[in-house]
């Protein structure tokens, strides 16, 4: 340990120290030196993805682009016409995973969309964050813009007729 000169005492497990110490264990590396670690190997940027197109679907907005070559996956973006900023929308591993259906979208409102691809140098992380934030990324692919389906018109009448236990809606659109 060390006193309040910084000089070094002796302390013991049993005995209890005369005057108060600061005791430095192996945890915080104090006076080791530790090897160098070996150098990562350099990751690749892959090349961006291609003919990013979005078209409507019965669910939402339908996203396909072409690979891009060796990549451990894609990032998907989205923003609405009137946000000024894009989000993360979605990860996808997979070099040949290259479809993604928004189903999380409005009636009628428009987005527009962008994906990179990425290469992750060290797939031994185990916090998300550090993971992800890891990510050696392409250029951006070309940007789309499409408008969310339309919600269907609502019905205008609905009855109900019940014989013994069965029951029938009839209902006009």
């Amino acid at each position: 340990g060390y006193n309040s000169e910084g000089e070094s005492v002796l302390v013991d497990a049993i005995n209890e120290p005369s005057e108060p110490v600061v005791v430095v264990g192996m945890s915080e590396r104090a006076g080791i030196v530790l090897p160098e670690l070996p150098e990562q190997p350099e990751v690749p940027t892959p090349s961006a993805p291609t003919s990013l197109v979005a078209t409507q679907s019965a669910a939402g907005i339908m996203l396909t682009w072409q690979s891009s070559g060796s990549c451990t996956g894609y990032k998907v973006y989205r923003k609405v016409t009137s946000d000024s900023n894009y989000s993360e929308l979605k990860i996808l591993m997979g070099q040949q995973n290259t479809i993604l259906e928004d189903r999380n979208v409005l009636a009628s409102e428009t987005y527009s969309y962008y994906v990179k691809a990425f290469n992750v140098p060290n797939d031994n992380l185990l916090d998300r964050e550090e993971w992800a934030s890891s990510f050696v990324y392409s250029l951006p692919s070309n940007t789309v813009v499409c408008q969310a389906p339309s919600l269907p018109s609502p019905i205008t009448s609905l009855e109900t007729y019940a014989q013994g236990t069965n029951v029938e809606l009839r209902w006009s659109c």
